[in-house]
């Protein structure tokens, strides 16, 4: 980094390459002290025309990529690996899901970051206390719950249910199904 940018905040970006029975593979490094959609898309599409002339060809070889919850690295993924606006990309999700077929690199965050966060943003919110410490456990099982779920129906299931329980001032009947429908998933 140049001298006058020395007190900027340094950021290092992989890209490590899986393949089942295999352990990750290191391909590619990007330092920079930007952290923009464009700086981590040039770096990625530099890869990607790379990698597409080493194997001779210009289909993406990779069906699913996973990135922290930073949205300049999910709009960089998309940009450069599945070339659809934000909004194209949503509804191909969404088709994917009812009809089973995907056609496209599918982009996810990073269960372990997406985890972090919700700890985070519960921390900053509730105080440090054995009622609020409980609700924060909660909150992080609702979080870990919803992301490990695949099933939109179920989804929609878990979020009902703790919304119930989230919203109550006291433990009712709706409340004890809500509970027992959670304990049940």
């Amino acid at each position: 980094m140049p001298p006058w940018e020395k007190d900027k905040t340094v950021y290092t970006y992989n890209i490590v390459v899986k393949d089942k029975g295999h352990p990750p593979i290191p391909v590619s490094e990007f330092i920079s002290n930007s952290h923009t959609d464009t700086e981590i898309g040039w770096w990625m599409g530099s890869f990607r025309d790379q990698l597409y002339k080493l194997l001779g060809t210009k289909t993406f070889p990779f069906k699913l990529i996973v990135v922290d919850m930073s949205w300049a690295m999910t709009n960089a993924v998309r940009d450069e690996f599945v070339e659809m606006t934000m909004n194209n990309y949503l509804i191909a999700c969404m088709q994917a899901k009812i009809s089973g077929v995907v056609i496209f690199v599918i982009i996810c965050w990073c269960y372990s970051h997406f985890i972090n966060d919700m700890k985070r943003r519960a921390n900053k919110v509730l105080p440090d206390n054995a009622i609020y410490n409980a609700a924060k456990q909660f909150f992080k099982f609702v979080m870990a719950s919803l992301a490990r779920t695949s099933d939109l129906d179920k989804a929609l299931i878990l979020w009902k249910n703790a919304i119930i329980i989230m919203e109550s001032k006291y433990y009712t009947k709706h409340v004890q199904e809500a509970t027992d429908t959670l304990a049940g998933m």
